[in-house]
């Protein structure tokens, strides 16, 4: 297998594209990301593995023409929304088609004789979601609008490889303004767009190929360095790890194959590829810790430390691993966003990237002076996120048995200016694909805390996940109570 393949230079991939660079109303080709690839990959090899994110937003009262209208025109303001995929002498490349009037179409749908509503609406969404996307022909985006008693109830769902949770924040607001203005009779309020995602890439890929990726690659070689950490969080787990990691490796050699078939000569990232295409179903599991006496005691703690809410809560999450495993040593990945430059904040595609959090634990710290060092490591790590993971994970030639086992989430909705909308994604269905061992959901509000924990199904039943949560909330109290103790005695309590 080919794992590290060099980039094709930017004077090879123009050699392979059509002359159409300055044909108006002709297709228009640039290099993929790297997450595109990575994406693209997956959906070639297995289509129910892809990643589609979705959202609903809810209307009391709306004129359908013209919500198409203004759908329609954000396809035309966005490139990502009229991007396809084709194979290039082996080189994948972003296909962004000239605008036709005919590229989206809006359903609709009237439910407001069913009895469940909710039942229903729950049951399209799923639909929406797992109905697969065309990479090749597109459109990689739909939509429907669905007309209850009440309101009306629209479900966006679109390819995770054009676009991002951030982008459905864009395209919401967007939307608005373009509803409200053209129900007005009123001029385009969105000023043309300066800048698409072809151009965020160009940019990336120039800076990962030149002197600040070499630095990036050699702080996360460090960060990697030693044997990466695989937690066996159960019993149970911690007696069949040998069977998993045998079952991975031959996964691993499996699937490359597989890749290898496609002839692709651009790298591709395989540690993120194998471990998206495993059985890996999933289940959600829900809780609310009620009243806004919890959040407001570790918002008073982040306060005393100077830090974030966030490495509060990502510091009791490494304790609660370690509390479980018995392993200092744990990776977390963490979600976070790209849009660094000002120029990339009204950009519609994959502008997230994920950074693998290293941390290890010592008992002799107090909470305080352990969320110092777990924010302290956060920010250093979120300076190298240029990188993709899965890039850091070839070139210190991880174990290919090693996957991130645990995500985590975490949004405070009283900060949040989104906290109005609802996000459906794929994972939150019984039986969707579940691409980490555990993932941990956190949302602020100013009610309470909820709760949410998706998990492998293979791996861990309801009952772990109820133990999991009640670890993690009672070491949150202990923290609390008794911040002047060292997290092993905190531990020991």
């Amino acid at each position: 297998m080919n794992l590290l393949a060099d980039d094709p230079s930017a004077g090879a991939i123009m050699a392979i594209m059509p002359d159409t660079q300055s044909l108006p109303g002709q297709e228009r080709y640039y290099a993929a990301s790297y997450p595109q690839r990575k994406e693209w990959v997956i959906a070639k090899l297995n289509p129910k593995s892809s990643f589609h994110i979705q959202k609903s937003y809810w209307y009391p009262e709306v004129d359908i023409a013209i919500l198409e209208q203004s759908i329609c025109r954000l396809v035309a303001r966005h490139e990502s929304l009229r991007t396809t995929f084709v194979r290039r002498n082996g080189v994948l490349l972003q296909c962004v088609k000239p605008y036709k009037p005919d590229l989206f179409v809006l359903r609709h749908l009237d439910i407001s004789a069913v009895a469940d509503e909710e039942l229903e609406i729950s049951g399209i969404a799923l639909r929406e979601e797992r109905e697969p996307f065309d990479l090749e022909n597109g459109p990689l985006l739909r939509a429907i609008l669905i007309k209850r008693q009440a309101n009306s109830q629209l479900i966006f769902t679109i390819h995770h490889v054009v676009a991002d949770i951030v982008s459905l924040e864009i395209i919401e607001e967007e939307t608005t303004l373009l509803y409200n203005a053209l129900s007005l009779g009123e001029p385009d309020p969105l000023p043309p767009p300066t800048y698409q995602y072809k151009d965020y890439t160009e940019h990336l890929n120039a800076r990962l190929y030149a002197r600040e990726g070499e630095a990036t690659r050699q702080y996360w070689h460090n960060r990697f360095a030693g044997t990466l950490p695989l937690l066996s969080l159960t019993p149970r787990l911690a007696e069949t790890e040998q069977a998993r990691q045998a079952a991975n490796r031959q996964l691993y050699l499996r699937i490359g194959e597989q890749i290898d078939a496609l002839g692709l000569t651009t790298p591709y990232p395989y540690h993120g590829i194998w471990s998206r295409l495993g059985e890996s179903e999933g289940a959600m599991y829900r809780c609310r810790v009620e009243g806004g006496t919890l959040p407001t005691a570790l918002n008073r703690q982040a306060q005393q430390h100077q830090t974030t809410l966030f490495s509060v809560f990502a510091s009791y999450l490494y304790l609660t691993l370690y509390a479980l495993s018995k392993n200092p040593d744990s990776i977390i990945d963490i979600p976070v966003s790209t849009r660094d430059d000002e120029a990339c904040w009204g950009v519609v595609g994959w502008l997230t990237s994920g950074i693998n959090c290293r941390v290890t634990v010592d008992p002799t710290l107090t909470i305080g002076a352990f969320t110092d060092r777990v924010a302290q490591t956060i920010q250093d790590d979120m300076s190298h996120k240029s990188l993709p993971i899965e890039e850091i994970l070839e070139a210190v030639q991880a174990p290919i048995e090693y996957m991130v086992q645990t995500q985590l989430n975490f949004t405070d909705q009283t900060q949040n200016p989104f906290s109005r909308l609802h996000t459906f994604h794929t994972d939150h269905h019984i039986g969707g694909q579940a691409y980490f061992d555990l993932r941990f959901g956190f949302m602020v509000c100013r009610n309470g805390i909820e709760i949410e924990v998706y998990y492998k199904t293979a791996l861990f039943d309801r009952t772990d996940i109820e133990h999991f949560i009640n670890k993690y909330l009672s070491i949150v109290d202990l923290g609390l109570t008794q911040p002047h103790l060292p997290v092993g005695a905190l531990l020991a309590e």
